[in-house]
């Protein structure tokens, strides 16, 4: 990107003397459209949220040892439970687990760690950075089948789970996945705000920080509905928590 930026920047200053008059009107005209042009760019990248960078950086990097042992004892779980339902269960490929989203908290990183499952579909594995010792990590785990991956239903595409746990009570942590070619995701929260969260690898991480008045009551903060949209701003999954 800088050097996508260098280039259209060389290019507003590049000038040739002794050009007629209409022409250098032209050019200027093109330039101002460049400049317009580097502007908007130069906007996005300041309006870009921090967050965004991050995620960026921690996409691809290799799960250490205590996350690939997370994924190998969830294949020993979904073993379990597929002999008792008498169906198969996806398992992760442990040895290609890596980093998807990291979001930064007062308390520490928040990482969301992802490998593909045997046969189609991905497993991934949420938790706090302080929780993750070199031989076992807390956090919650879960695989999607491929062929939620490829469903053509709104209301199938979108999924997510929320809530916070004693030791980092001022957090709710909300986590799911969007696909159908999401980019992100806007909340609604039962306190009246509102979240929006960038979509990677069809999956989504954040934490929403709880009031000094819900720490006190011990009631939590629950996502009302959510919208999921592609890069076009289209609709493409949805949510609603049942009423009642």
């Amino acid at each position: 990107m800088d050097a996508h930026l260098d280039g259209l920047l060389d290019e507003l200053v590049t000038a040739e003397p002794r050009e007629r008059w209409n022409d250098v009107l032209g050019r200027a005209t093109r330039a101002r459209r460049r400049y317009v042009a580097v502007v908007a760019a130069v906007a996005a990248l300041v309006l870009a949220p921090a967050a965004w960078a991050i995620t960026r950086a921690f996409e691809g990097k290799p799960a250490p040892p205590s996350i690939k042992s997370v994924f190998k004892e969830s294949n020993k779980m979904a073993a379990t439970f597929a002999k008792a339902l008498g169906r198969r269960q996806p398992k992760a490929i442990a040895s290609k687990a890596h980093g998807v989203i990291q979001v930064q908290t007062a308390e520490g990183p928040l990482d969301l760690w992802a490998a593909p499952a045997s046969g189609g579909g991905t497993c991934y594995f949420v938790g706090w950075q302080s929780d993750v010792h070199q031989t076992r990590a807390l956090g919650e785990s879960s695989c999607i089948p491929g062929s939620v991956e490829h469903t053509r239903s709104a209301a199938h595409s979108l999924s997510m789970s929320w809530g916070g746990d004693y030791v980092h009570r001022a957090y709710e942590v909300v986590n799911g996945y969007a696909f159908r070619g999401a980019t992100t995701v806007h909340f609604k929260l039962s306190d009246g705000r509102t979240r929006t969260l960038p979509v990677v690898e069809g999956l989504f991480l954040g934490v929403i920080r709880r009031s000094a008045n819900s720490l006190r009551s011990h009631h939590g903060i629950r996502v009302v509905s959510a919208t999921a949209r592609d890069r076009r701003g289209h609709v493409v999954g949805t949510f609603s928590w049942p009423v009642g």
